[in-house]
């Protein structure tokens, strides 16, 4: 009987082990997909991600490319960042 009762055990561990992995593999995938904002904090960072979006832009990335993605998301970090306030 014992050994009855670890075989459920073990099959409802496997099962719970298995959805944490989908669960993982799916919040990962999100992340690639939508990562996280880039923030520009410092004039060295803004000058840095121009010279990145110039180069970017100058290679025509193709509609859904990773790089047209991180032209994407350098454009709005640069935005944001032109758009703050700064001064305090």
């Amino acid at each position: 009987m014992t050994h009855e009762r670890d075989t459920g055990l073990d099959r409802e561990l496997l099962a719970s082990v298995e959805e944490g992995l989908a669960i993982a593999r799916s919040e990962m995938e999100t992340a690639r997909l939508h990562p996280a904002p880039e923030v520009i904090e410092t004039e060295e960072h803004y000058q840095h991600a121009l010279a990145e979006a110039a180069i970017l832009y100058d290679h025509e990335p193709a509609v859904g490319s990773p790089q047209a993605k991180r032209l994407d998301q350098l454009s709005a970090a640069i935005e944001a960042y032109e758009g703050a306030d700064r001064d305090g």
